[in-house]
Order: C-alpha cells, then sequence, then structure tokens
C-alpha cells in the first residue's frame, strides 16, 4: 500500500455545508471524477461533536494505492513458472478532519484510514481499474497454458492489459474485495 497525494479537500466551513459539498477524484481511465457521499457522513468523533455544536471544520481526502497480481503458471522442468500475469491497482483513502474554535485555532484533530486489512475492519476501494482477465480465474489459466505452447521457455510472462474500471459512492464500504 503507497500513499499517494491529497485529491480533495473540504473548505472551512459549518456543519451545513458539509450536508451537500462531496469529494471528487478524478478518474484514470475515463474523462470525469468519481463523487463521494456527503462529506458530513466521513466526519465522525470528537470533530463531528464540535460541528453539531456549530463549530468550523474541514476535511482532506488523500489516496493510497495498492497493485493486486494473478498470475497463470504451468508446472514447468519441476518447478512453478509465471506465462501469463494480470493485475488490478486499487485506490484507498484516509480522511483527516478538524475543527476550529471562533478565533481559527485547532479545536479538534482526527484521522481515519479506509483501507484492506488482515484482521479488524477492512474496506473496499472506492476505486478501481482491472485489467482484461483479472476477474476470470479459469481464462488466466487457459492463456498460461497457452503461451506455455507457443513458447515454454519465456523468459517474463505475457502481460495484460488495463481495461476495465469501477467506484463506489460510498467510499467506506466495508468488506473484502471479491478477487
Amino acid at each position: 500500500m503507497e500513499e499517494t497525494t491529497k485529491f480533495d479537500s473540504s473548505t472551512k466551513n459549518y456543519m451545513t455545508a458539509f450536508t451537500t459539498e462531496t469529494y471528487r477524484s478524478p478518474l484514470q481511465l475515463a474523462t470525469g471524477f468519481i463523487e463521494s457521499h456527503p462529506i458530513i457522513s466521513f466526519f465522525t468523533g470528537n470533530v463531528l461533536d464540535a460541528l453539531i455544536d456549530g463549530f468550523k471544520g474541514k476535511g482532506d481526502a488523500t489516496g493510497y494505492e495498492r497493485l493486486v497480481f494473478k498470475y497463470g503458471q504451468v508446472y514447468y522442468k519441476g518447478k512453478w513458472k509465471s506465462y501469463f500475469e494480470t493485475y488490478q491497482r486499487e485506490t484507498y483513502w484516509k480522511h483527516e478532519i478538524f475543527s476550529y474554535n471562533a478565533n481559527g485555532s485547532l479545536k479538534d484533530a482526527e484521522t481515519n484510514y479506509y483501507l484492506p486489512a488482515t484482521s479488524g475492519t477492512s474496506y473496499w476501494p472506492f476505486m478501481w481499474i482491472r485489467t482484461g482477465s483479472f476477474s476470470k480465474d479459469s481464462e488466466i489459466a487457459e492463456i498460461a497454458l497457452y503461451q506455455y505452447g507457443v513458447e515454454p521457455h519465456l523468459s517474463t510472462p505475457v502481460r495484460d492489459y488495463y481495461r476495465f474500471e469501477g467506484g463506489l459512492e460510498n467510499w467506506t464500504t466495508k468488506g473484502q474485495f471479491p478477487y
């Protein structure tokens, strides 16, 4: 998992403004943006309490990315050898939230991470791009066998390419991505 850049930020404003404002992250393949639910749904804890009490708040959205690989392998000369590689780029995020006193000084701050986890709460990526064969295990095996038949001494696996893009409006979807 690699932290990327801050892709959006809310203005320093009151709770009512955050009920209509959304975060936007640029799509990677298509022209346009993927939008979140209203920003207010991402505020929590003392910062949310302060907004309810009439204080100003602000939020910063920062991306995290990872590549997930799948390999089509064939047992060749006593060991497994990769003949086909496919992958998916997943975008997760963290949300840094702040509340401010009337004089503009920081009142409270909190950071919420919406990342996949091996234990505890795990989140789906809010955006992903996958190669054409990534979600088709039998196709991955068939292509690997074909590549083995064409070139058994292949030095590097044949690589699939990006084709499909997906995303969620609810950027805090709990669960594991179904590979």
